[in-house]
């Protein structure tokens, strides 16, 4: 596949290649065709370096190209990952919310049989067990509503 792509390459006699996956800005120039991946416009940075920006390209001019960058989040590590795990899950919910019960529910059940397990064998008094585990419940629940209940301003 990769080597047809290069064929029309040179049948049409590409002087520049636009591409965009990686969510970061890199650009290198291979066999006398200049390659611009550009993917920093809003999802989450994937190298250190990394920034939003967007690109400005005249058509007529393919050396005139103009790299706008924006401002941008530090990147760290625990940002990313916790941007990636609400995206997920917002995206998840908001494809199929049936599943997502689902999965919460089993989670939580999963929660309760281990702290269940660690009660039986701590013995500890029924009544510190019952205000923790309603505790949990509520945290539950609002966060659950701030994730994922839209406010209506």
């Amino acid at each position: 596949m990769i080597r047809l792509y290069l064929k029309v390459q040179v049948q049409y006699n590409l002087d520049t290649v636009y591409l965009s996956y990686i969510h970061s800005y890199y650009e290198y120039t291979k066999d006398g065709v200049r390659y611009l991946i550009s993917g920093g416009a809003g999802a989450e940075l994937l190298t250190k370096n990394s920034y939003y920006h967007y690109l400005i390209a005249r058509t007529d001019y393919a050396d005139r190209i103009t790299r706008v960058q924006l401002p941008s989040p530090a990147n760290n590590y625990i940002a990313r990952y916790s941007a990636t795990v609400k995206l997920f899950a917002k995206a998840m919910y908001e494809e199929n919310p049936v599943a997502v019960v689902f999965i919460i529910a089993a989670f939580i059940l999963l929660i309760l049989l281990l702290v269940v397990k660690v009660y039986i064998r701590r013995k500890q008094p029924l009544d510190t067990f019952g205000r923790w585990l309603g505790d949990i419940g509520k945290y539950a629940v609002k966060r659950f509503r701030e994730l994922f209940c839209k406010k209506s301003t």
